[in-house]
């Protein structure tokens, strides 16, 4: 394989590996895999880290994380109607998983 051959495979592969990865749920995280590593007792500030992390570096990092969700210290949050989450005081005090649950095919063929 040619240098030219390996540019044009990393310039493409790349992103298509990470798009492939993403629509499967093993980067960034389906919302299931988010409520999931949400635990009551978390702070408001670790909650958003979860459901809506913010951006990496690059040149509009900074306009991208200044959208970002603000979780105040009392609400109840209703996220991508999936989920329902309950901050008191800053904490989390209780979810609720409201979405479709994901099937599983093994079961399915039973």
């Amino acid at each position: 394989m040619g240098d030219s051959n390996l540019k044009v495979w990393v310039i493409l592969g790349v992103p298509l590996v990470a798009i492939v990865l993403y629509s499967l749920g093993l980067l960034g995280g389906t919302d299931r895999q988010k409520f999931d590593q949400l635990k009551l007792g978390m702070s408001a500030a670790q909650v958003r880290d979860i459901i809506d992390p913010p951006s990496g570096g690059g040149k509009y990092a900074a306009m991208a994380n200044a959208h970002r969700i603000q979780i105040r210290d009392n609400e109840n949050i209703s996220y991508n109607n999936c989920m329902t989450l309950i901050v008191r005081n800053g904490v989390l005090v209780e979810k609720e998983w409201t979405g479709a649950e994901p099937t599983d095919k093994a079961a399915a063929q039973k």
